[in-house]
């Protein structure tokens, strides 16, 4: 079944008029459940970055909202996107994740890039690729974790 939701996700610029420049577009995950991993993620990347150098951190994000058929206003405290590189392939991906708490399991909004992810994805896939992350971060030339 075909997704029409996506999410625009806008990175703060020098000023208003950079900002329109810097968006990136996730796809809503394409899963019959809603999907979620643990709010430890955020805290592993965090204390791995303080190892190790491929893992980038910063606060940066403006605005996030949905557009497409069937979208209703996000209500989330928190936003963050994860980006990475796979040093197999070069791959590049990322997810767009939320929280509603400071705490809690943190909500898979949309992956990028979304035009090869048409698939279902099932809550372990996701969870194996979040442990890949943290558990193997030499796999990758970069991890970007991105907060708002």
């Amino acid at each position: 079944m075909m997704n029409n939701i996506n999410y625009k996700v806008i990175f703060k610029g020098l000023n208003e008029r950079n900002n329109l420049d810097l968006i990136l577009t996730f796809r809503k995950i394409n899963s019959i459940k809603k999907i979620t991993v643990p709010h430890y993620v955020v805290s592993e990347l965090k204390n791995i970055q303080k190892k190790n150098s491929i893992i980038h951190i910063f606060e940066n994000i403006d605005n996030v909202f949905a557009i497409g058929s069937d979208t209703q206003a996000l209500n989330y405290l928190d936003y963050y996107v994860v980006l990475y590189t796979l040093k197999k392939g070069r791959k590049k991906e990322g997810f767009l994740i939320a929280g509603e708490k400071k705490e809690g399991d943190l909500d898979i909004l949309g992956i990028w890039p979304f035009n090869i992810y048409e698939s279902e994805f099932s809550k372990e896939e996701i969870l194996d690729i979040f442990n890949q992350l943290i558990n193997n971060p030499d796999n990758y030339n970069n991890i970007c974790l991105i907060t708002s």
